[in-house]
């Protein structure tokens, strides 16, 4: 058997329950740190809507975006492998 349909047969063997339990167990960390990610945003928009007698309201959505959008690609790297 060559080392192609070796390949061929581990991707099509079925996973059991063990294994996805396994799989989610090494998901958590890449949803942990993402979920870090909002946690920290969140606290800077706290301190930015305490401080600032003047709110931008336009460059807090900004802000929001951009850590919903870098929270997204940590739990995305982390996980590309599992997915």
């Amino acid at each position: 058997m060559s080392t192609v349909d070796k390949d061929k047969n581990i991707k099509e063997m079925e996973l059991t329950k063990e294994n996805k339990k396994t799989l989610k167990y090494e998901k958590r960390i890449g949803f942990v740190f993402s979920g870090l990610a909002i946690a920290f945003g969140a606290l800077l928009n706290l301190v930015y809507i305490v401080s600032n007698d003047e709110k931008s309201w336009f460059l807090l959505t900004l802000i929001n975006i951009i850590i919903v959008g870098l929270s997204y690609l940590i739990a995305f790297s982390m996980n590309r492998k599992i997915n």
